[in-house]
């Protein structure tokens, strides 16, 4: 009963004040974005479609939080292929 209070009181709380729902809603965008995640963009496209929806914003939010660091640096060679990092393709070294 008390968690169904708790939402009941979350949902007046966000609909009372909309920057304090977009400020959650953005939360597992800003922090794949901000600690350089591997998987930042796809965080970022299924937060955008799909954040509104709790379940689907809490795994995005333990994604961000626990998902895999992206490579250091913004390109790596390797056998003749230049990696980047940030956006995870390869491409023939120049």
């Amino acid at each position: 009963m008390d968690v169904l209070m708790f939402f009941i009181g979350m949902g007046r709380v966000l609909v009372t004040e909309p920057f304090a729902g977009i400020c959650l809603y953005i939360v597992p965008l800003a922090l794949a974005l901000l600690s350089k995640k591997r998987n930042a963009f796809p965080i970022v496209i299924i937060n955008v479609l799909t954040g509104w929806f709790l379940p689907a914003w809490i795994l995005l939010f333990l994604w961000a939080i626990f998902g895999e660091k992206a490579m250091s640096g913004t390109t790596s060679q390797i056998s003749g292929l230049k990696f980047c990092g940030l956006c995870n393709v390869c491409q023939p070294a120049d």
